[in-house]
């Protein structure tokens, strides 16, 4: 008989940029986590971003000063508390892999990504009887 353990674990990582186009996002754990994305726009209009999902995504209607705030666990797209889901085509809800990941923003802008990266692992118990 062989038993099988499956356990996980989590730890917690913030990354703050400023006035920032691309740059590497560099993640621990061996699993896909899902991001808190913060942003806030130096100009008004388009944003595209790519590096948290697989294909880039676009944010309009964007101020100067806007904070927007994209929750990869709940889903939830806001900005000054109001839903901004219907200036936000995504496909996806914004992640981070294993190690690194490239993030490219159409225009300067500060970000903040808050993440817990994600620890799997998993134990094999053979038992035998003699």
């Amino acid at each position: 008989m062989t038993l099988e353990f499956s356990g996980y674990e989590f730890s917690d990582g913030t990354i703050i940029k400023t006035a920032i186009q691309s740059f590497t996002a560099d993640t621990g754990g061996n699993l896909r986590c899902p991001v808190i994305l913060e942003i806030t726009r130096k100009i008004s209009g388009i944003l595209t971003i790519s590096g948290f999902t697989d294909a880039p995504f676009t944010i309009s209607n964007t101020m100067e000063g806007q904070k927007i705030v994209i929750h990869g666990l709940t889903g939830e797209m806001s900005a000054g508390g109001v839903s901004k889901a219907k200036d936000i085509d995504i496909w996806e809800l914004p992640h981070l892999l294993p190690g690194s990941n490239m993030i490219t923003i159409s225009t300067s802008l500060d970000i903040t990504i808050r993440y817990e990266a994600r620890y799997m692992y998993k134990i094999r118990i053979n038992m035998y009887k003699e």
